[in-house]
């Protein structure tokens, strides 16, 4: 008998003026907050641990996930928690990778953009790319510090994505 495994990515989206004033969109997961998993089990068939990042790539009812190094062109996303349900990812997760047997979730990947110091990236609607570092597109940020301990944008002197759950805000400078 074969079991047909299904993969789904769920994203989170904002426009970019409000990625950049308020931070990456989030999930709503369930009530109250739980904390941010690291690794707190289910199984998904993509050999990655917390930290490391992967290409997510597919649709949202097939996706497909590959380990990539961080950084690189080809990564997207970076691995921020493990858990048995996408409900179990924090909710300032900005995607979730998950597997299921028929309708049973068997693991998810909790998500956050790959964002490299010193690398550009155009944000959108659909969510940041990353791009070329030139100087006088607005919608071009440059990646500058990562503030751990931070709860707001005010970490951040130049706008940035925060992940208040986790207590990471992702400073923007502009290209030059």
């Amino acid at each position: 008998m074969i079991i047909p495994l299904r993969t789904h990515v769920v994203r989170a989206l904002l426009s970019a003026a409000a990625l950049l004033v308020v931070g990456f969109a989030t999930l709503a997961c369930g009530t109250p907050e739980p904390p941010h998993p690291a690794d707190t089990g289910g199984s998904v068939d993509v050999s990655v641990k917390v930290g490391e990042c992967l290409t997510l790539g597919g649709s949202e009812a097939n996706a497909s996930a590959t380990p990539a190094p961080c950084g690189s062109a080809e990564s997207t996303h970076r691995v921020t928690g493990k858990a048995p349900k996408q409900e179990d990812c924090s909710k300032d997760t900005d995607a979730v990778y998950f597997e299921e047997i028929f309708t049973a979730q068997t693991g998810a990947l909790c998500l956050e953009i790959d964002w490299a110091k010193g690398q550009c990236y155009k944000l959108s609607d659909a969510g940041p790319t990353k791009h070329a570092c030139v100087g006088g597109d607005p919608a071009v940020v440059k990646i500058g510090e990562t503030v751990e301990g931070a709860t707001d944008e005010s970490a951040c002197a130049n706008g940035g994505t925060v992940y208040a759950v986790r207590k990471v805000a992702v400073c923007f400078e502009q290209p030059v």
